[in-house]
């Protein structure tokens, strides 16, 4: 309100002048609203049309509000990282067509809810790691036909719903840190196949006749392809093996190793064998 009692116009500007610093660079606004002790989004004011990367890293936002977002609908990048968000309403993200990375990484996020990220039909890079993620719902990455880099590492994931990554094309995926014991070929490893980088390490692996998949799997995956060790925490006698090193009969003494020449009576083996498996095949698949 001005002294005169007529309501001031909101800065061209936005907040670049106030709450936040701005730089310019190829007619993209960089907006660094760090550690600036915002609890509302709704406090940050951008300027009108102009497409922009906003950081908002280590602030106090709890929540975010439809209502709140609204005029952040031509943001390329938004960094979330380090506040107190909780959970993320299915939607919220719906008018952001335009945002190719977000950062949600370092709250207290402990669902991933089905449609969440509705909307973000450009999004290439998704951050979700150090939360307390534990639940992740079927079709959650499903509208994400773009999104190639996804960090999920340091959560409590212990399953992943089957074909989360169907229609996604990933090439790089961080699961370190979860609470994975297996990973199925039908319906996970079968939709990976353009994957360069898939971290797994320091998940507590079971190292039984559900693992064959994915021993399978590396030994197929393009030699190009950084994947790492994966490490058994159990059974007992085969804790700290390097699963690639163990043999199939260790892993599955109920097969012998002529039995992977064979069709499989497991449904995921023989998937595995119906199908091309090395990279350059599945890609074309």
């Amino acid at each position: 309100m001005s002294q005169n009692g007529i309501p001031s116009k909101e800065s061209p500007r936005g907040s670049c002048d106030t709450l936040c610093t701005c730089t310019e660079k190829d007619n993209v606004l960089y907006i660094n609203c760090e550690e600036r002790n915002i609890d509302k989004i709704s406090k940050v004011k951008v300027p009108p049309g102009v497409p922009f990367h906003l950081s908002l890293y280590k602030n106090d936002l709890v929540e975010l509000l439809p209502g709140e977002v609204e005029g952040l609908k031509n943001a390329v990048s938004l960094h979330l990282g380090a506040n107190s968000l909780q959970q993320l309403e299915p939607g919220i993200f719906s008018a952001f067509s335009f945002l190719k990375k977000l950062h949600i990484n370092r709250n207290f996020l402990v669902m991933l809810k089905q449609d969440i990220f509705d909307g973000l039909i450009s999004l290439e890079y998704l951050q979700a790691d150090s939360n307390f993620i534990r639940i992740i719902e079927p079709g959650t990455f499903s509208k994400l036909v773009r999104l190639k880099v996804l960090i999920l590492n340091d959560n409590s994931i212990n399953i992943l719903p089957g074909n989360i990554f169907r229609f996604v094309p990933l090439t790089h995926l961080d699961l370190r840190g979860n609470q994975l014991q297996s990973v199925p070929y039908v319906g996970f490893l079968e939709h990976v196949g353009r994957i360069m980088e898939l971290l797994l390490e320091d998940n507590p692996w079971v190292c039984d006749c559900q693992i064959l998949p994915l021993k399978i799997w590396m030994e197929n995956t393009d030699a190009q392809a950084a994947i790492s060790e994966v490490i058994c925490s159990s059974p007992p006698h085969l804790k700290g093996t390097i699963l690639s090193k163990a043999k199939k009969g260790e892993l599955c003494p109920s097969y012998s190793e002529s039995d992977f020449d064979e069709p499989s009576r497991n449904l995921e083996l023989s998937a595995l064998r119906s199908v091309p498996v090395s990279a350059h095949q599945l890609q074309s698949s």
